[in-house]
């Protein structure tokens, strides 16, 4: 397994386990398509499941679900031309 795989494996993982981080990186990885194929659906699926949490104190604005970046999906991300 590559290095990007194997993120999103335990990502997957950490996930299905109850991690709001994680649950909201699947949310923002299906949003915005970063390294995997947008899937709003699924998006929307992780969001609802992290703001079951009861520390998350509200809902985030559009473009403002996850707080931190961090690479998605098994795709190696794409260096930034800036």
């Amino acid at each position: 397994m590559k290095n990007a795989e194997l993120e999103w494996h335990w990502l997957n993982i950490a996930a299905a386990n109850g991690s709001q981080n994680a649950q909201l990186s699947l949310a923002r990885c299906y949003a915005e398509g970063d390294g995997v194929s947008r899937d709003d659906a699924r998006a929307l699926f992780f969001l609802e499941l992290a703001q079951q949490h009861e520390h998350m104190e509200k809902k985030p604005q559009d473009g403002q679900v996850v707080p931190f970046r961090r690479p998605c999906g098994p795709q190696t991300p794409k260096e930034s031309s800036e």
